[in-house]
């Protein structure tokens, strides 16, 4: 997370001398406070619906300008890469708070479905395009696992709504 965080501010590099003083804090935060509460950990997916959603626009864009075809393509890539370097982290951020910590059911758990449902639809969007047996095979990968996750969350949200009542809201 630190070195996305880094990446987003490395334009301030060139723009002013007050990304010293950001760079400060963010070792400050990451080196010094505590970790994230077990209850927002969902919240930690979030991340892969932009990625998802960007490979989605990109690749619409290469419809509309077909001599961006490249540019669009390289993108593209980088947010398939990057997506899918976050989504490893999540699993292993997730396996870890689970491994340590009680997660109990929340509806933010929902989160861990829509993002990476987005981040599915972009990737088969790509291989329409690059048709590259690797990125099928990725999408094999993902598929399952959200279709584990979204039946999780049905049920628990079931069981959640029985629990406390349909007047309430689940979580």
């Amino acid at each position: 997370m630190f070195c996305g965080i880094c990446i987003l501010d490395f334009g301030r590099v060139f723009y002013d001398n007050s990304s010293n003083r950001s760079y400060v804090s963010n070792f400050y935060r990451f080196i010094l406070h505590e970790p994230l509460k077990a209850s927002r950990i969902p919240l930690f997916w979030i991340n892969m619906g932009p990625i998802g959603a960007a490979l989605t626009s990109l690749l619409t864009y290469f419809h509309l300008y077909p001599e961006y075809m490249g540019v669009s393509l390289f993108f593209a890539y980088l947010f398939f890469g990057f997506g899918a370097w976050w989504f490893v982290m999540a699993i292993l951020v997730t396996l870890h708070y689970i491994k340590r910590l009680h997660l109990t059911y929340r509806s933010v758990w929902w989160s861990f479905t829509f993002p990476v449902g987005q981040y599915l639809v972009g990737i088969l969007y790509l291989n329409t395009f690059s048709n590259y047996q690797s990125l099928s095979l990725f999408s094999l990968l993902i598929y399952p696992i959200l279709i584990f996750l979204w039946f999780i969350n049905v049920i628990l949200t079931l069981k959640s709504i029985i629990k406390k009542g349909s007047s309430q809201v689940p979580g």
